[in-house]
């Protein structure tokens, strides 16, 4: 690479750094810690063992006489759906969820869905919103796919530049031979960057694609693909649901005699009919699978229905986009090295901002004595 080049994108790089750092140090440290955040909000809950799941109609009904309130739909945590969140609007019209044992529907948490602080009792709801929304709704997620394209471009240039050739590559963990500090600060923020820059570049694309589809789906009036597939027209008939949960989820499970609960719309949420989603073996995906059925409430029939294990190239592939950003594509192993990565991003970000600091500190104080 000619100098000058480099030196242009060297001074591209550290300015990206420079006007994004702190969006990209919230985004790297709660990303890191929302890897295993299930785990750490309910990690009895959690752990591998015998456990028969109750039928959804009474995990439905605890949810009801515990709310009050008609349920909306439950969402399944753990791999053998052993926590599951009944989702709920109070009297006021707020989002609200009820996290209740699916073993004995006995109830672990209450909380808020969209928290406006993290004091509220939930802590773990709020760092979500701030990592995918910034706390700013659509218009935040719209901002958080604009800086993980400019968290993309400095990584490919900061790779680029700190490459130093195949032969060369060795040199660049010899720790002793940094002497003063600013080697100091900058190898380890060569070194770093080099070992989690790959996953990281990964990670923003991914989050690229699923923060510009929410934000500009929520602003624009369009639904992402999955959710595409089972929009109906809203033809306000007003029809009384002749089957119960427990039928709705029995038909899914024909279709998909593999799968594990992952989600149940009711027909609170989707008016005449239940939305029920599984995950199967198949899929890379741990908390949230793709395979769903969506089955009419009167008469029982499957009106659309889909499933990962057969679906595209291009319908894979979009499935496969969460998991990938979360590490669950590979298990427990991935989610290490997602979370290895935002961390990764947090040292980076910091010794940057550091070494950029003090040169500048180092620069004036030059200018003052030369003049």
């Amino acid at each position: 690479m000619k100098a000058r080049t480099a030196k242009s994108w060297k001074r591209l790089h550290r300015w990206l750094g420079v006007s994004l750092g702190l969006l990209w140090l919230a985004q790297g440290l709660t990303g890191a810690l929302l890897v295993f955040h299930r785990e750490l909000k309910h990690p009895a809950e959690l752990t591998p063992g015998t456990f028969t799941a109750l039928p959804p109609s009474r995990i439905l009904g605890a949810a009801r006489h515990l709310s009050g309130r008609p349920i909306d739909r439950l969402n399944a945590s753990g791999e053998d759906a052993r926590v599951v969140e009944a989702r709920y609007h109070d009297a006021q019209g707020r989002k609200r969820i009820l996290t209740l044992d699916a073993g004995t529907a006995k109830i672990l948490d209450r909380e808020e869905q969209d928290p406006g602080s993290p004091f509220t009792g939930s802590f773990w709801r709020w760092l979500v919103d701030l990592h995918v929304h910034i706390l700013a709704g659509a218009v935040g997620e719209l901002l958080v796919a604009a800086s993980g394209v400019f968290l993309f471009a400095s990584l490919c240039l900061g790779l680029r530049v700190a490459w130093p050739g195949a032969a060369k590559l060795p040199l660049i963990a010899k720790i002793r031979t940094w002497r003063s500090r600013p080697q100091r600060l900058y190898g380890w923020h060569r070194l770093v960057g080099m070992m989690v820059g790959p996953a990281l570049a990964v990670v923003a694309m991914t989050g690229v694609y699923m923060a510009f589809m929410q934000g500009a789906g929520a602003l624009f009036g369009f639904s992402d693909p999955f959710e595409a597939r089972f929009a109906l027209p809203d033809t306000g008939e007003a029809r009384q649901p002749q089957w119960d949960a427990d039928q709705a989820f029995a038909f899914a499970l024909q279709r998909f005699p593999d799968g594990r609960l992952a989600q149940l719309q009711t027909p609170v949420e989707r008016p005449g009919y239940y939305f029920v989603r599984l995950r199967r073996n198949c899929e890379w995906r741990s908390w949230a699978g793709r395979a769903a059925v969506l089955i009419d409430a009167t008469s029982g029939r499957i009106v659309r229905e889909y499933d990962p294990c057969r679906a595209t190239w291009a319908h894979r592939l979009e499935d496969a986009v969460y998991p990938i950003h979360t590490g669950e594509a590979s298990g427990f192993t991935g989610r290490v090295l997602v979370f290895r990565a935002g961390g990764g991003m947090v040292v980076i970000i910091l010794l940057g901002a550091i070494s950029w600091t003090e040169t500048r500190t180092r620069k004036r104080q030059g200018n003052r004595t030369v003049g």
